[in-house]
């Protein structure tokens, strides 16, 4: 049960943190959430916008035991496990393609979480394994030029190049920002050589 007092710092560390967001100060918004948790180290509302916020920064050694005393307490927590998935594969720590497959098992038609072990499958060697994972979250979030690069990262792995060129073109035509667009330029150049 919380006691007001603690609903008070939560809701104000979380109003400080969306303001401070809002305003594009980012730092001094994530430090907001760190003096929240540091009134309130077991809350796992701060805790998890703390993650959420270095999961976007990809910041995976900072993420990773926030996400692992989220799911200490949440272990079905779809999004908590695609996102300890994610850091797991990124810092290249066991644990990644058995988080990624829980989350899927739990929410199989959530675009993100087939992309996430579509990918993992993908980087393991396992093209073909993650290829159908991949075209499912495409299907779902058609628009995401994150799925597509993935997807065109499989279909290059299976050789596949001009489909992957195709999923490749669809990806960097669009306005969105996306952390990886070099890559996929970088993979768009590889392949039209």
């Amino acid at each position: 049960m919380k006691l007001p007092m603690q609903g008070a710092v939560e809701e104000g560390a979380l109003g400080i943190y969306r303001t401070l967001r809002k305003r594009g100060q980012l730092e001094a918004s994530k430090q907001a959430l760190r003096e929240g948790l540091q009134q309130l180290p077991e809350n796992l509302r701060l805790t998890a916008a703390l993650s959420d916020v270095l999961i976007n920064e990809q910041n995976w050694r900072d993420a990773l035991p926030l996400l692992d005393t989220i799911l200490e307490q949440r272990p079905d927590s779809v999004a908590h496990l695609n996102n300890r998935a994610l850091a797991r594969s990124e810092l290249g720590e066991p644990g990644a393609l058995e988080d990624a497959q829980k989350a899927q098992q739990l929410d199989p038609s959530n675009p993100q979480v087939n992309d996430t072990l579509g990918l993992i499958l993908v980087k393991s060697g396992d093209a073909f394994g993650g290829l159908g994972f991949l075209r499912e979250a495409s299907v779902r979030s058609s628009k995401d030029p994150s799925i597509k690069l993935h997807l065109a990262m499989a279909l290059s792995a299976l050789g596949r190049d001009r489909e992957a060129l195709s999923e490749l073109y669809q990806a960097l035509e669009t306005d969105q920002l996306f952390s990886e667009r070099s890559l996929a330029e970088d993979l768009q150049k590889a392949l039209q050589k």
